[in-house]
Formats: structure tokens, C-alpha cells, sequence
């Protein structure tokens, strides 16, 4: 076995107890290609999170901060706001019947919120038990969900409908001609 005295197989003995090891200096090349690499990175990073950095300054920050600043005047959207400093908000705590009923509002959510979530989260672990049935214990609590879509879809069926639609009467009793409709088989079709 090819090494040192100390049997490290070539690498460099361990300090002696209380001496400092001395940081190994790099050659200014591999630092600075070190730095360029973590620039690469960074810039990389920036890169991928723009699109949600983009979203989050237009559609969340600036109407939060804009409506900060339109809180402190008053602001008619036909004239430019007027600046009244804490008027607004002196308005808001002092109005009986604004400020009590907001007050129970946003009581009712701090109340509201959690229970709703623990139902929520209670139905969803219910849901995804295996047991004798679930099928129909879905299908049940999906359906509220599903039949507005059916129903929105035969509603336009029927409007849309060539022969007997509404949108073909109207245009009769307008005396313009009749569309086409929209010709969506309903039962079997027809040769």
C-alpha cells in the first residue's frame, strides 16, 4: 500500500494539537470562475421564479399597496383622489352602523373558517376510506357539483334546438330568418 507515514494512502497529515490549519488559498482563476458559476445560478433561479415574481408584483403587492394609499384619501373614480389622511378611518371605527356589523363579520369568519376547514378535511379522509358502498357515498357528494353543468348543457340544447329552440322563435316573432341551430343529436341516430 503506497502512502505516507501516517497511512493516509498521500493525503496530508491532520494538524498537530494547537496549531491552526491555514485555509488553503485558491488561485484567482478558479474564484472567479467560482463567483461566474454562482452568478449562472442565481441569474437560473431569477429566471424560473420570474413568471410568479411578474404575477405576484402586478396582481397581488401593487392592488395592496394601491389600496393602502387609496384608504388614506377620498376618491371618486370620475375626480382624482384627494388626500384626508386618517379621515377614512376615523369615519369607519366611529359609524355604528358600519363598524359593528363588520365587526361580526369578521367574527364569524375567524369562527367559520376553521370549523369549515375540519368538516372539509374530515368529508376527504371520509371519502377515501375503503368500505362497502363508497361508490355511491361519492357519487352522492359529486352530484351537486355535476348537475349544473347537465343542466346548463340541456338548457342550451334546447334553446339552440332548430325546430322548437327559443332563439328560432324570437327570430320568427321578429320576422328575420331562422338560424340553423345547433344540431347535437340527442337519442339514437338517424340515417
Amino acid at each position: 500500500m503506497a502512502g505516507d507515514a501516517h497511512g493516509q494512502g498521500g493525503l496530508a497529515a491532520p494538524p498537530e494539537r494547537g496549531t491552526a490549519a491555514l485555509p488553503v488559498r485558491q488561485p484567482d482563476d478558479a474564484r472567479r470562475r467560482q463567483r461566474q458559476a454562482e452568478r449562472r445560478r442565481v441569474a437560473t433561479g431569477l429566471l424560473f421564479i420570474s413568471p410568479w415574481l411578474a404575477g405576484f408584483l402586478l396582481l397581488t403587492l401593487y392592488p395592496v399597496l394601491a389600496t393602502l394609499y387609496y384608504s388614506f384619501t377620498e376618491y371618486r373614480v370620475l375626480s382624482p383622489p384627494r388626500w384626508v389622511g386618517f379621515r377614512n378611518y376615523a369615519e369607519l371605527f366611529t359609524d355604528q352602523d358600519y363598524f359593528l356589523p363588520a365587526l361580526l363579520n369578521t367574527l364569524f369568519m375567524f369562527i367559520e373558517l376553521p370549523i369549515a376547514t375540519v368538516l372539509s378535511v374530515g368529508i376527504a379522509i371520509l371519502l377515501n376510506q375503503r368500505v362497502r358502498g363508497i361508490g355511491l357515498f361519492r357519487t352522492l357528494y359529486y352530484l351537486p357539483s355535476v348537475v349544473p353543468v347537465v343542466a346548463s348543457s340541456i338548457l342550451w340544447m334546447w334553446m339552440l334546438n332548430p325546430e322548437y329552440g327559443l332563439v328560432n322563435q324570437t327570430l320568427k316573432a321578429l320576422h328575420l330568418p331562422p338560424r340553423s341551430g345547433c344540431r347535437v343529436p340527442c337519442g339514437p341516430s338517424r340515417p
